[in-house]
């Protein structure tokens, strides 16, 4: 399960190297070769879900990336909080 889960931690400035370096090595597992793709499932915090030309540019939290979704994505915007009590 370890190599297709991958669950950020909170983000913490101190443990931002950690934190860089493990979603590094869960995004080295996901490589396309030969015609197959690996998939694998990510649970973070977003920072953002923005519209763009040809679907939504999405951010992380707890990196500085931005990655990318097709309009054939199923994202849907949450206007609030997860929180419990919100």
């Amino acid at each position: 399960m370890q190599d297709v889960l991958h669950v950020m931690r909170r983000y913490d400035e101190t443990e931002q190297a950690a934190i860089t370096a493990e979603f590094d090595a869960f995004l080295a597992r996901i490589q396309i070769s030969d015609g197959t793709s690996e998939r694998g499932l990510l649970i973070a915090e977003l920072s953002a879900v923005e519209p763009s030309k040809y679907g939504f540019v999405i951010k992380i939290r707890q990196t500085r990336q931005s990655f990318f979704a097709s309009k054939a994505s199923s994202i849907k915007r949450r206007p609030h909080s997860a929180r419990p009590g919100r």
